[in-house]
Formats: C-alpha cells, structure tokens, sequence
C-alpha cells in the first residue's frame, strides 16, 4: 500500500509540475504578446505626436512666412521705422517657438537658422532682450550668428 501512495503521490507531483510548467509558459506567452502590444501603442503614440508637433511647427512658419511676406511688401518697407521693428521682433519670436517646439530636430533646426540669418542685422543692431528668450534659443543664435551673447544680447549677463 505504501508503495502505491508513493506512485500515486509521484504521478500527482508529476501532472502537477507539467500543469503548472503549462500554466508558466502560457503566462510568459501573454506577456510577450501584451508588451509587443504595449510596444505597439506606444510606438503609434510616439509617431502620432510627431505628427501633431509637426503640424503645429508647420502652422508656426507659415504665420512666419506671412509676417515676412507683410514685411517685404512695398507698402510696408515705407511703413514707420518703429512698425517694423515690432515686425522683426515678432518674426524672431515666432522663430524662437519654433525652436522651442521642434528642439532636436536637424531640419527644422536648418530651416530656423536660415530664417534667423535672414534677421541677423536686425538682431545684431537692436541686440536683444535675451531674458525673454529660452537659454537653449539663445545658445542657438550665438551657434548660427558664430558670436557671443553679449553681441547679440542687451542683457547678456542673464542670457543662458
């Protein structure tokens, strides 16, 4: 009798560890298929914010492009000399958003240098307020204009 309880216990151990090794492969089998789902979302999150920053980066230069089509109108090249200077100011604004919102980007980057060189007398002769101005926006411009902040900037010593 004793024999056959050891044989039956042995057999239950057995179907015991084979279900629970099933059990055990089933789990790691869900949790492989629920991370790639994870994965899945995330990624197209990821793209769908890239996207929408995009769009938004896109939105900004044309409004951009706008203010500059305003600003080389002959109408406006006549305009008083203070008026365009606020035009300037926002179009060097307008950039900084774009700078802000698109950081890391190499094209945009690329994009907003060359429109930021488009207004490097502008920025040079009224020299800016770079308090307002972000400190990685600031490190740019000194990055495209190849100056210091102090040449660029009134307030240099807060800059960055």
């Amino acid at each position: 009798m004793a024999h056959i309880a050891t044989i039956v216990s042995s057999a239950v151990a057995v179907v015991v560890l084979i279900f629970g090794s099933y059990q055990f492969h089933e789990t790691q089998k869900a949790q492989r298929e629920s991370i790639a789902v994870e994965k899945d979302v995330r990624q197209h999150e990821r793209a769908e914010k890239a996207a929408e920053t995009n769009a938004r980066a896109v939105e900004l230069f044309l409004k951009y492009n706008e203010l500059m089509l305003q600003l080389n109108t002959p109408a406006f090249r006549a305009a008083k000399r203070e008026s365009r200077l606020w035009k300037e100011s926002l179009a060097v604004n307008l950039l900084e958003s774009l700078f802000n919102l698109t950081r890391g980007n190499k094209d945009w980057e690329a994009t907003i240098g060359w429109a930021l060189e488009k207004h490097g007398r502008f920025i040079r002769e009224q020299r800016l307020s770079c308090r307002a101005y972000s400190s990685e926006f600031v490190r740019y411009l000194e990055t495209v204009f190849g100056a210091q902040a102090r040449s660029l900037c009134r307030d240099f010593q807060d800059a960055g």
